[in-house]
């Protein structure tokens, strides 16, 4: 990290480095104390061959790194960009130095890593491909424009509305035409249907028939034949009676026959052959109509598969109005990040960064740890519980040594007259040998008769 380049570029000697006469018999004595620790232990060594245990040992690096973050403060306020580095050394020029490297290291870090290898090369790469996206998006969307005509989807979408409009206005006429003729046509046929199909147009009267003046003669002839046998037969001859009969029937089929012969003259109804005309006519408006009407049922079908098609093309063309509007974005990000990547590489070639040092590393001739009035209250202190020790010590020391002889002429009396119980020699009287200790250290002694209880020796 930060720290383990500074202590390489100062140096770990520089940092671990002592001048006070405390902290060289500080460490002499932690050295003494690791070496005495080394040899009493050093009978525990394995032998060869076998694994050894070490125990964990600081090197002067991560002395240097310890010291180096103890004393070292980084202060950033809030809301601000600016960095405040101070170093605690035991000189002005080491802490210099030191704050220095840090500024250095700092600097050389930050460039590292917004440094990044390749970086150029692949941003350059994706800006050509995302220029070649643009062309292909806009290639693809100017095809199909021409294709179906259009200069905008919008003006395609209003024009094809306004001929649906105007084809479904003339479906309506068409329909109310065809209507209309439909039924002219159902009037002209029911005229058609109670109008005779022919009429007298000529008629004559009087006018002989010879069918009828040959019957009138072949009478005569029968009337006078009857007349003659009248004259010479009876009335029961049957020659009479057949003749009788023949002249009744020719009488019977001359009276049956009209009295005035007329002649007539048929032709077609004019009134009938004009209906039948305006029919003819108003049938052929009827199939105009229908046509027309079909006519435009087709085109409205067209006009619709049109405007589906269309609509179909409003959504394939948004959706490469998008892939052109997210191919320029990208091309645009592209660009923008690729003349970055310049910059930074342009940066890193001249070993510039966007970190600048507003005031460079100051030297400072001044006691800053520990401080004089805090090391003479101290040592105040110190020589008060200092002298207080020592009369402590001096007193306990002087009352121990009597309290031993007190102790050892106690012990020996008690043992002579331990000695006289058992020879038999004891007086009736008792002494009890008090000592008592006074403070001038001088050895009292005070005798005493307890004649009413003695005591036995056991």
């Amino acid at each position: 990290g930060l720290a383990e380049r500074v202590v390489a570029q100062v140096g770990a000697p520089q940092l671990n480095a002592k001048y006070a006469w405390s902290e060289v018999q500080i460490e002499n004595w932690q050295r003494q104390a690791t070496d005495a620790w080394k040899k009493s232990f050093s009978s525990s060594i394995p032998a060869p061959g076998a694994p050894q245990e070490t125990g964990f040992q600081e090197t002067p690096h991560e002395l240097a790194v310890k010291e180096l973050l103890s004393n070292l403060r980084i202060d950033s306020p809030k809301r601000s960009t600016t960095i405040t580095i101070a170093y605690r050394g035991r000189t002005p020029e080491l802490s210099r130095d030191v704050v220095q490297a840090v500024i250095e290291c700092y600097e050389q870090m930050h460039i590292d890593a917004y440094r990044s290898g390749g970086v150029l090369e692949f941003f350059d790469q994706q800006f050509g491909e995302q220029e070649r996206l643009v062309h292909e998006s806009e290639e693809t969307l100017r095809e199909t424009k021409t294709q179906h005509e259009m200069l905008t989807l919008q003006g395609k979408q209003e024009s094809l509305q306004s001929e649906i409009t105007e084809v479904n206005k003339m479906q309506l006429e068409a329909r109310s035409d065809l209507q209309a003729a439909e039924s002219r046509v159902a009037k002209l046929q029911q005229d058609m249907d109670q109008l005779p199909t022919e009429v007298v147009s000529q008629q004559t009267l009087g006018i002989a028939e010879n069918a009828t003046d040959a019957m009138r003669d072949r009478l005569y002839e029968l009337e006078i034949r009857e007349r003659e046998l009248s004259a010479r037969f009876s009335d029961t001859h049957p020659e009479l009676q057949r003749l009788r009969e023949q002249l009744r029937s020719a009488q019977s089929i001359l009276d049956a026959q009209p009295t005035e012969r007329e002649q007539s003259v048929r032709a077609v109804n004019p009134v009938r052959q004009e209906v039948h005309n305006q029919l003819l006519l108003a049938e052929a408006s009827v199939a105009s109509y229908q046509g027309k009407y079909d006519a435009l049922l087709e085109l409205e079908a067209e006009l619709r598969t049109r405007m589906a098609d269309l609509n179909e093309l409003e959504v394939v063309s948004e959706e490469l109005g998008r892939k052109v509007e997210i191919a320029r974005e990208n091309y645009r990000n592209y660009a923008r990040k690729l003349e970055e990547t310049r910059i930074n590489a342009a940066l890193d070639q001249a070993a510039l960064s966007n970190v600048s040092v507003v005031s460079p590393p100051s030297l400072r001739y001044q006691h800053v740890s520990p401080r004089r009035t805090l090391l003479a209250v101290l040592a105040g202190i110190i020589s008060m519980l200092g002298g207080l020790a020592i009369a402590l010590l001096s007193d306990y020391s002087a009352n121990s040594k009597e309290m031993r002889q007190i102790r050892e002429t106690e012990r020996k009396y008690y043992l002579q007259r331990l000695q006289q119980e058992i020879d038999g020699q004891l007086p009736s009287k008792i002494a009890t040998a008090r000592l008592t200790a006074e403070k001038g250290g001088r050895l009292q002694g005070v005798e005493s008769a307890d004649e009413a209880s003695p005591k036995k020796a056991k």
